[in-house]
């Protein structure tokens, strides 16, 4: 049984019912409705044209009967025509709807796009303040404890600075009582050797007078 029903017709009827299978079915029970009609039709047709035939091979038929024959084959066939313009209308009305529905729907959903694209905008803003703060919090924490770290590394430093220049100093002062100690024996052993020198000469002058 080929389509009856367009494109838009049967992608607004889908978006209409939210149910697959429903929605195949009154698309199908439609079809199905255009098809008998137009198989009516042409089932009709078929059988005006035997009857035509059939009267026409009658020896007694009369003109007039053959004329009220016709008129009632056309109004019939007007009748079939009235129906399938009937429904063709009724698609066509369905049709409008479906397309005002399918706007409406398309208004809609634009609209909660809109609102949830605000909420998650506010979310975001909401977010990164509070992502700002916890930040601007551990900054501040982080250079409290980097700002105690750094005095009680001076403190480290000056302590370990005393404590060096107590040592250099006594070093220095164990230097000098050596350079003190060392300058006092030079002392003496100069004036020892200065001595034998002089005895030394003292002698060789006695012997040289002699």
């Amino acid at each position: 049984m080929p389509g009856y029903l367009s494109y838009e017709i049967t992608k607004g009827i889908e978006s209409v019912i939210s149910d697959p299978e429903l929605a195949k079915k009154v698309i199908k029970a439609i079809e199905k409705g255009l098809y008998g009609i137009e198989e009516k039709a042409k089932d009709q047709k078929i059988i005006i044209k035997q009857e035509l035939k059939d009267e026409l091979t009658k020896e007694l038929v009369t003109k007039d009967e053959l004329r009220a024959t016709e008129e009632r084959l056309r109004r019939e066939i007007e009748e079939v025509r009235g129906e399938i313009n009937g429904l063709r209308g009724e698609i066509k009305a369905t049709e409008g709807n479906l397309k005002g529905e399918i706007k409406a729907r398309e208004e809609e959903l634009r609209g909660e796009i809109k609102a949830t694209e605000g909420n998650l905008r506010g979310e975001i803003k909401a977010i990164e303040e509070e992502l700002r703060g916890e930040i601007k919090a551990i900054e501040g924490n982080l250079k409290g404890e980097i700002k105690a770290r750094e005095e009680e590394l001076r403190g480290e430093i000056k302590a370990t600075e005393g404590k060096l220049r107590g040592e250099i100093k006594a070093i220095e002062e164990r230097l000098r009582t050596e350079i003190q100690r060392w300058r006092a024996d030079t002392i003496k052993w100069m004036f020892v050797f200065w001595i034998g020198q002089v005895v030394t000469f003292v002698g060789i002058l006695k012997l040289m007078l002699k």
